[in-house]
């Protein structure tokens, strides 16, 4: 029998378990959460098989095409004066095609424009990607943020991809690419599906929420059978719980 996740979306869904399981696990079952920003990176920075797999895996649900190859950057980028706003990319990479890409979670929605953030790391992304002594030469560039809240209030859509457009709706060059995933309308609009009837991006974003859940364990364990790159992950999630 196929498995269905109901349930009901909390107005401030989280973790099961607070931040202090990072200090003190509550029990021998208990996993971290990826919705915290340390269990999230954990995933896929570390310099091991399933780590690589689960970020091959995520990156091509979220392009829905296979991406072979990913290679770990630096996350520092370079400041052109000393005025310029240092910040750091929660993780950036780099496809098999040159593309490149700043990949960042947001649990939860801030006091400032979320939108105008992920420009500026964009816009960084892409100057920084220029090569010189070129005809204004650069890959594609794109800010992924999985984000645990509604960009756009009450929005329906799992995941919205913005990119720069005249006033009919041309695009220009395609350089600049924000995508956001909302964890919230994955919940909500997955309520009733079988696990066959997931998208691979559904897939890892009810991963994302539920896997230290223990009641949606039945649930979750469907979905790691589905997709090597989720079981990988998973992996990494009990390993990382057990330190």
């Amino acid at each position: 029998m196929e498995e269905v996740l109901e349930t009901q979306e909390e107005e401030n869904f989280g973790p099961q378990y607070p931040a202090e399981l990072y200090t003190s696990r509550p029990n021998d079952t208990a996993l971290l959460s990826p919705l915290y920003d340390s269990t999230f990176k954990g995933i896929f920075t570390q310099e091991t098989e399933e780590s690589d797999l689960a970020l091959k895996s995520f990156i091509s649900a979220v392009f829905e095409r296979n991406i072979k190859k990913v290679t770990l950057k630096s996350n520092e980028p370079h400041k052109d004066t000393r005025k310029q706003k240092s910040m750091l990319f929660d993780m950036s990479i780099e496809f098999d095609d040159g593309e490149l890409a700043d990949i960042e979670l947001q649990s939860r929605n801030e006091d400032y424009d979320y939108g105008v953030r992920t420009e500026i790391l964009a816009a960084r992304l892409l100057a920084n990607s220029a090569k010189r002594k070129t005809k204004w030469e650069s890959p594609k560039v794109y800010q992924i943020s999985v984000l645990n809240f509604h960009y756009i209030k009450d929005d329906k859509k799992e995941m919205r991809w913005y990119t720069m457009t005249d006033d009919s709706g041309i695009k220009l060059s395609e350089r600049l690419n924000i995508i956001f995933i909302d964890l919230v309308s994955i919940r909500q609009e997955t309520r009733i599906k079988s696990v066959d009837k997931l998208t691979p991006i559904e897939k890892w974003g009810l991963f994302f929420s539920y896997v230290d859940h223990d009641d949606k364990q039945d649930f979750i364990n469907s979905i790691i059978q589905s997709e090597h790159g989720i079981m990988a992950a998973q992996n990494i999630v009990k390993h990382m719980s057990k330190e």
